[in-house]
């Protein structure tokens, strides 16, 4: 498997990037204004490949026991063993990176650093509620009852708050122009 799709190399760049932002590395979005029209459509475009990307090589990327247990006849069996601390990093890890890709296909649509803003706190609300929640019903689930953990943790490893955030920033654009 080559270095560039593994668990390790997602955790050591997105750490790079947190290094590179921390030291002053959002300075440089200003430049981004001046982005040619088409070459932020082919970056747009390179985001949401990366988001599939991502979604197909999930069982190699990232550590999740429950990718075949929800793809078999799950409602009446018992959900399996996990290595809690692995699975919560490795889920924390996915949902950053799709995080970074989605924060950076609203930037490039949008380029307002203010939509950027508001787009990262809500990011980061989804995941102090989603997180405990999935951990939460992971605990209270009952063998046929699992639909409520699935929901959450679709939310949590798949980019789905981008189809929703893509279009209320798009609204909340035309009606305050």
């Amino acid at each position: 498997m080559p270095i560039c799709c593994t668990a390790q190399y997602f955790r050591q760049s997105f750490m790079a990037l947190s290094f590179y932002c921390g030291c002053g590395g959002f300075r440089d979005f200003k430049n981004l204004r001046l982005m040619h029209k088409w070459l932020r459509y082919a970056l747009v475009f390179l985001a949401f490949v990366a988001l599939a990307f991502i979604r197909f090589r999930e069982s190699v990327l990232f550590y999740d026991p429950l990718i075949r247990f929800f793809y078999g006849d799950y409602q009446y069996l018992e959900l399996p063993e996990v290595d809690w601390v692995k699975y919560s990093l490795d889920l924390t890890l996915r949902f950053m990176v799709n995080t970074l890709l989605s924060l950076a296909i609203l930037w490039l649509v949008f380029r307002e650093s203010s939509i950027l803003r508001l787009a990262a706190i809500l990011y980061g609300l989804l995941l102090l509620i989603m997180l405990p929640l999935f951990i939460g019903l992971w605990h209270i689930s009952e063998a046929g009852n699992y639909f409520a953990l699935f929901a959450v943790r679709r939310f949590l490893i798949q980019p789905i708050f981008i189809f929703v955030l893509l279009p209320a920033f798009y609204y909340y654009r035309k009606v305050k122009s």
